[in-house]
């Protein structure tokens, strides 16, 4: 079972969870931040299957199972090809590469860096961010995942309406990682160990602060190289987010209403519930 600090230090590679962890930094004698910081660590007490209403199996995250050759031939448009096309060597060195220079990119902020080492799907989360900026009416917002909902109040304070228009998903991430949108500070206390490979697709167990966790990164083969599955974390987020929200008596709507006035004071808060529009 997963601890508390160990969920938290997963969590803040995500930018709505970067979010309420820094505001926990800014006020933590505010009693808004003291809930929020006490539903999300029972989240991570509980273990990530906990809270999603699951049950316990041995830590595995919801929607990710254990990998067999089955799984990758079926799931792996590499494997699944009827090319000469090699698969990947089965070396776990190169799992532990990948997530070292995905963590050196995030500690640097080096944008482009970060975005040559995310699975693909990465860039069409952050495209619908970028959409949801501009166009998803306050009354909709409730519709989104927890993470959605954050994410897009946030953009919408910290990045001008402008470069939203202008920019598509992949450069929105870039831009994020540049800002500080995943947490730097936290990046030195995790590593990982014990990856497996199975075709296209690879895990490793998180490591924090040297002590391993129930948590598991996954890591998927595109162009000809290691890529770190960062929509995997974003399941966890939503969650935790979730979790927050019930324990601090709130939904996940006032969740994120509270944290925006906890950080950015309540005219800003007040103005991100209004689309930019597209100009």
């Amino acid at each position: 079972m997963a601890t508390r600090e160990q969920l938290v230090a997963t969590g803040l590679y995500t930018p709505a969870l970067v979010i309420i962890q820094s505001g926990r930094r800014r006020s933590e004698r505010t009693v808004p931040s003291r809930l929020l910081a006490g539903a999300f660590l029972t989240c991570v007490a509980l273990g990530a299957s906990a809270c999603s209403g699951g049950s316990d199996d041995g830590g595995r995250d919801p929607g990710q199972q254990s990998p067999t050759a089955s799984d990758s031939t079926a799931a792996n448009p590499v494997a699944n090809k009827k090319t000469s096309e090699p698969l990947p060597p089965k070396d776990s060195q190169a799992i532990y590469d990948a997530w070292k220079a995905y963590k050196t990119a995030i500690l640097t902020k080096n944008g482009k860096a970060a975005a040559d080492l995310v699975a693909e799907d990465t860039f069409d989360f952050y495209e619908g961010i970028r959409e949801k900026s501009l166009d998803t009416k306050a009354a909709e917002l409730e519709g989104l995942s927890a993470s959605e909902q954050l994410s897009v109040l946030v953009m919408r304070i910290q990045i001008p309406a402008a470069t939203l228009r202008s920019i598509n998903g992949r450069e929105l991430f870039v831009l994020g990682t540049k800002m500080g949108m995943t947490d730097a500070e936290g990046s030195n206390r995790i590593s990982v160990t014990d990856a497996t490979i199975v075709g296209t697709y690879g895990r490793a167990i998180y490591v924090l602060d040297g002590e391993k966790t129930k948590l598991k990164m996954h890591f998927r083969y595109e162009d000809g190289r290691w890529k770190v599955k960062l929509m995997d974390l974003m399941k966890i987020a939503n969650m935790a987010l979730m979790a927050m929200a019930t324990e601090a008596g709130m939904t996940v709507a006032e969740l994120a209403e509270q944290t925006l006035i906890e950080q950015y004071g309540q005219a800003k808060a007040k103005a991100a519930y209004t689309p930019l529009g597209r100009g």
